[in-house]
């Protein structure tokens, strides 16, 4: 999960972001999902309920302000925190190079990371407020997770990675609502992530037989060709030309300096590109 990826993600409005373009559909994961009977494929209409604080089907509202919109246009309650797991590039480039069976086993080996990862935070970081001025905080029994997978970078390179959007919905033990408090998401999200990567380093290891080797921030793979690395890395040389001409390199300045050079996502089809970035391997 890259850093100042899980934060108040303050167009969460526009919930449209993560049900359009040619992406697999999303995916129900967590406990708080399956007390809600959702499993299985996102559909619009659940989704956009519960962004709004209700029930899957739309009846019950499961927060204050559920649903009631402030004069800015923007909902009155916090809908959520989008955290995102995304892979190391070389995971990145080998999935963009092989046959469609062969995706597959690294969506696979992805999705295993991923589901790990919601564990943990299920099991150390997902809390809710009781008490007066919400001076209690007791654990929730599981998280509510809509997650989409996406195939590129805002440069159109290969970048596969999930999109884990976490509802502000806390089931709690006797069976009423709350919502979560985002602190603990975002004190876990460096624990989180290390063990997103080391689950899918591991399922690679052990079940495609690939050879994986630490990295300051993921890990790499034996075999896979630098000048194929070093080509389909377009956007970190965005971000890197940026921070010369700043003259800093901090992490704060690197944070600025995504944000300055961000390109609007476009919306292709996996199978156009997975031809297009083929021809160049």
């Amino acid at each position: 999960m890259k850093a100042g990826s899980l934060s108040y993600y303050t167009d969460l409005a526009r919930e449209d972001y993560y049900l359009k373009g040619g992406e697999p559909p999303g995916l129900w994961l967590g406990e708080g999902s399956k007390l809600l009977g959702l499993t299985g494929v996102v559909s619009k209409e659940q989704f956009q309920n519960l962004f709004r604080g209700f029930s899957p089907d739309g009846q019950i509202a499961l927060v204050q302000n559920a649903g009631r919109i402030r004069s800015d246009g923007r909902l009155a309650h916090h809908p959520g925190w989008d955290l995102t797991f995304s892979a190391p590039k070389a995971v990145s480039v080998l999935w963009s190079q092989l046959d469609s069976d062969s995706r597959k086993h690294i969506e696979n080996a992805h999705l295993r990371g991923v589901k790990a990862a919601i564990a943990i935070i299920e099991e150390y970081a997902a809390y809710t407020k009781r008490g007066h001025g919400g001076s209690i905080h007791e654990q929730v029994a599981g998280l509510v997770v809509a997650a989409f997978e996406h195939g590129t970078s805002r440069a159109m390179d290969p970048q596969l990675h999930t999109h884990v959007l976490v509802m502000n919905l806390a089931p709690r033990s006797d069976d009423t609502w709350g919502t979560l408090i985002g602190r603990h998401l975002f004190l876990i999200k460096m624990v989180a992530g290390a063990i997103y990567r080391s689950h899918l380093s591991h399922h690679l290891r052990k079940h495609h037989h690939l050879q994986t080797y630490p990295m300051p921030h993921g890990f790499g793979i034996t075999g896979l060709d630098p000048e194929l690395l070093s080509h389909f890395s377009t956007r970190r040389k965005e971000i890197e030309l940026e921070l010369a001409s700043l003259g800093k390199f901090d992490a704060k300045t690197a944070a600025r300096a995504a944000l300055h050079t961000r390109r609007q996502k476009k919306h292709v089809s996996r199978q156009e590109l997975f031809e297009q970035w083929q021809q160049i391997g």
